[in-house]
């Protein structure tokens, strides 16, 4: 059993964590502090994190959980320029494992409505019920401040579908049991086997960065006919098929021709094959038309298991992500780990983990190597150096809710003479991490790629290499990347204050920042070299009142040559395996502003934190990074790459979000 195509449904933790709340809250977000009552129920479920490998900034979070006859799914998704009509989850589901022929049903939902919906915000509406006079336009707009939240909302569009078994095509339908949205349909959660509800909202970001739509959805679905009715389907309890799919769509800001017209979609999927070590190149994307011949191939079902064996589903995984996994001073067990690599002296790679089976010994971690970047699964090496032995990690038993006492296994590392030079002209490094055991151990997570570095500002000037090895050959030979860059902003004293009343909130987000503060090479903050930690954040006095820690990440995708349309959107299918690299930026000054810039031979500026890359098939380009905070800098991106072509200049800056061009653009066009 592998997690990227393996999913377990537990009963939820009803007597002390809770049932799950389907009201469209899935999961805390960066930096993003409000009063709503936080999502509890999934404690018992699995979780998995979809895109942007090697950041700390997932684009795309699922989680799911057994509750009574039903089934929870939590979908969140964050990174997005905009809130888009064409935005769709595709949810598919059959009664068993396997590829043979059998029935499925097929669930599409829009969660939200976007610039094309006849509302003028600058990024579109996001969540929001349909206007009762019109189901075509939402209800009217309502500012809610600081993080626009909108909570306990119905999707913009939900169609079910249901397909026979050996068919290649579906039928739409509407189950006998689900209430589609309407006076009769409750806004709070009264346990309905089927129900479906839709958050949104916009994260701080530094200034002059773009802005950031997020939005997340809870489904629940009923286990069986006896609970959904006798138009739904048995989902078996030892496996049955599941493959999802977060769409993300877009428009680039210039909208060049070339490029339909601008539209592109982000597709992030379960199963995850490209999260399996090496993948196993199964391309899972929808293309064509979203509908009644959308494909969905049986081999891209992955297996979820309803309360299966108690050692099933439950195991050892990397503690806290990629914030887990990276590089300490030789023997040194407290320090966040980095990853730069130090050229003259001993490496001390580390894999922190925890367990949430029964307990487990020998547990090994691997590292291979590669340039900070987007670098292709070809490109990470086991380098010259590594110690041949390890350090292993036996670990007690523990569960979903309570993991065991976390452990590390360590391998050493030296860099080789001759690899000294390469080292030395960047040592901040890409690495992923396999865990391997001669003993039977089950992984819920058993690799992770960690592309993020801490750093401290006012400058900070790196370079990260682009690969196109490893990619099908394109016609023009050349591969055509677009790289999105954003940027979050998180108040360290707010989120030192939070956190001291939410102990429960994102320990990933609090791993980050504590991370950052470690690694502040000025101490300027007050911790003059303090282990910080988890209990430090919560126990601290130090004022933290002027420090700031940004999340600075830039995604990388492929332009491939195949499309999804969906109503009248046609987008260029982007390839998402690239993955992502950024820094946990340290800075003095929370009024201050944050710059950066790229530079690279092939590049293109698309605006709005958007560049095109040429990079040649086999080969690589490097981008020459600088980010800079200062109290009268700029702000954002200030890059000078010439515009792109078949574009109209580098498009809107901070002052001209991308939602208000497209929706003036659309605007047009109805006028036309």
């Amino acid at each position: 059993m592998a997690a990227h195509d393996t999913l377990i449904f537990r009963d939820c933790d009803a007597g002390v964590a809770g049932k799950p709340n389907v009201d469209g809250y899935v999961h805390d977000d960066q930096g993003v502090f409000t009063g709503e009552t936080a999502e509890t129920g999934y404690v018992n479920g699995s979780r998995i994190y979809l895109g942007g490998a090697g950041s700390g900034l997932q684009p795309v979070i699922a989680q799911v959980v057994k509750d009574g006859n039903s089934l929870v799914f939590g979908f969140f998704c964050r990174g997005d320029l905009s809130f888009d009509d064409s935005d769709v989850v595709v949810l598919a589901l059959r009664p068993n494992a396997g590829s043979a022929n059998m029935e499925a049903r097929r669930i599409d939902i829009r969660p939200v409505w976007g610039v094309n919906g006849g509302n003028p915000n600058d990024i579109g509406f996001g969540a929001g019920e349909p206007n009762a006079a019109d189901q075509t336009i939402p209800e009217p707009w309502v500012d809610n401040p600081p993080y626009q939240v909108r909570t306990k909302k119905h999707a913009r569009a939900v169609q079910f579908y249901n397909q026979a078994s050996g068919s290649a095509s579906w039928n739409p339908y509407t189950p006998a049991g689900f209430v589609p949205p309407g006076p009769g349909d409750p806004a709070d959660d009264n346990g309905a086997n089927y129900r479906i509800r839709v958050r949104s909202w916009q994260p701080a970001v530094a200034a002059g960065s773009p802005l950031e739509a997020a939005w997340s959805i809870e489904v629940r679905l009923p286990i069986d006919k006896a609970t959904g009715g006798g138009d739904w389907i048995d989902l078996a309890a030892g496996g049955f098929g599941l493959y999802f799919n977060i769409a993300r769509s877009g428009r680039l800001p210039d909208s060049g021709s070339d490029f339909l017209d601008g539209w592109y979609c982000t597709q992030l999927r379960f199963p995850d094959f490209g999260a399996a070590v090496p993948p196993v190149g199964t391309n899972s994307r929808l293309t064509g038309n979203l509908g009644a011949s959308t494909l969905i191939d049986p081999s891209w079902y992955g297996t979820a298991l309803i309360n299966p064996p108690a050692n099933a589903g439950a195991g050892v995984r990397f503690k806290n992500g990629v914030w887990g996994v990276g590089r300490r001073e030789h023997l040194d067990t407290t320090t966040a780990p980095g990853s730069t690599i130090a050229v003259n002296k001993t490496n001390d790679m580390v894999a922190i983990l925890e367990n949430t089976g029964p307990a487990v010994n020998g547990i090994e971690a691997v590292f291979r190597i590669g340039k900070y970047g987007l670098g292709s699964w070809g490109d990470f090496k086991i380098p010259n150096g590594m110690a041949t032995n390890a350090t292993d990690a036996n670990l007690a038993g523990g569960t979903p809710g309570t993991p065991s006492p976390e452990q590390t296994s360590v391998r050493t590392f030296d860099v080789a003479a001759a690899d000294k030079p390469d080292y030395l002209a960047n040592s901040h490094r890409c690495m992923v991490v396999e865990l391997t055991s001669p003993n039977p151990v089950t992984f819920t997570q058993s690799s992770v790629r960690r592309n993020m570095d801490f750093a401290t500002l006012s400058d900070v000037e790196t370079t990260a290499e682009v690969s196109g090895r490893g990619y099908p050959t394109p016609a023009s030979g050349d591969h055509d990347f677009l790289l999105f860059t954003r940027c979050r902003a998180i108040s360290v004293q707010r989120l030192v204050s939070w956190y001291r009343e939410h102990p429960n909130f994102d320990p990933e987000t609090i791993a980050m920042v504590a991370g950052a503060l470690q690694h502040a090479a000025d101490k300027a903050d007050g911790v003059a070299g303090a282990i910080v930690n988890h209990d430090h954040m919560r126990t601290t006095s130090v004022d933290y009142g002027n420090v700031v820690v940004y999340a600075w990440i830039t995604e990388g995708y492929r332009r491939t040559d195949t499309y999804l349309q969906v109503d009248d959107k046609k987008m260029v299918v982007l390839d998402e395996t690239p993955g992502a690299f950024g820094l946990a930026a340290h800075h003095v000054g929370e009024q201050d502003r944050l710059s950066w810039s790229f530079d690279a031979p092939g590049l293109s500026n698309h605006g709005n934190g958007i560049h095109a890359l040429k990079v040649p098939d086999g080969g690589a380009v490097t981008l020459n990074i600088r980010l800079s905070a200062s109290p009268d800098g700029p702000a954002g991106d200030v890059s000078k790459d010439p515009p792109a072509s078949g574009g109209h200049g580098v498009g809107p800056g901070p002052d001209l979000p991308k939602g208000c061009l497209a929706f003036l653009t659309t605007l047009f066009k109805k006028s036309s």
